[in-house]
């Protein structure tokens, strides 16, 4: 397992950090955002036509609805960089994990005195902590996108001529396509600090105790 922690830190990190650099370039996610095209037409409510639209049902008729134009698709561009997002999100936390375990398996029994080097080790397992907990919490916010963006389309087939629901669905989009492109950075930036933090602090890190050679 240490073997596992130090290949995560002198080999790993690093070339995460190149990886993240180079997708924060790449097209997908150095671009714009592009249009949606929601294949929910707005009815004509000046023609005969419009005797044939159903009037929307009670909030609480739970009887399916279908779509005039057959289903509706995802974002494509936000559906990509959620993918990518996501699996680097988790490659992360695999990474924490082990850097944890390295840690925690050298840390020296609670004695009295000479503790500076445990109190380094402390400091950089809640640098860890602290981001295990940031990116935790950032897995729950992909599904409210897309249950979010669910409802708001359901809502504009039931009222097809709301303007501010169509406008509603392009703010979440939007709000989505920059919180990918902020994670993207956020992961960048992380691995940087927690590799520069711990080869800083390496020696008492590894050793924080110098005379002792006892660890759990």
């Amino acid at each position: 397992m240490i073997e596992i922690g130090e290949c995560v830190v002198f080999k790993k990190i690093p070339k995460k950090v190149l990886e993240l650099n180079e997708l924060m370039r790449s097209q997908l996610f150095s671009g714009s955002l592009k249009e949606y095209e929601l294949n929910i037409p707005i009815p004509d409510v000046t023609s005969d036509e419009k005797l044939q639209f159903t009037p929307a049902k009670s909030s609480k008729d739970n009887s399916p609805v279908l779509f005039p134009c057959g289903a509706v698709s995802h974002h494509e561009q936000i559906s990509a960089m959620l993918e990518i997002v996501k699996y680097k999100v988790r490659e992360m936390l695999n990474d924490i994990c082990a850097l944890r375990t390295w840690i925690s398996l050298m840390t020296p029994r609670i004695e009295d005195g000479n503790n500076f080097g445990v109190y380094v080790q402390e400091s950089v397992f809640g640098e860890i902590s602290n981001v295990e907990d940031f990116f935790k919490s950032y897995r729950v916010s992909f599904i409210d996108y897309y249950t979010e963006r669910g409802e708001l389309i359901a809502k504009i087939n039931r009222y097809p001529h709301s303007e501010d629901m169509r406008k509603a669905l392009r703010e979440v989009d939007e709000a989505m396509h920059y919180k990918c492109k902020m994670l993207l950075k956020e992961l960048r930036d992380s691995y940087a600090i927690l590799h520069d933090m711990i080869c800083k602090n390496l020696k008492k890190v590894q050793s924080p105790r110098s005379s002792s050679n006892i660890h759990y």
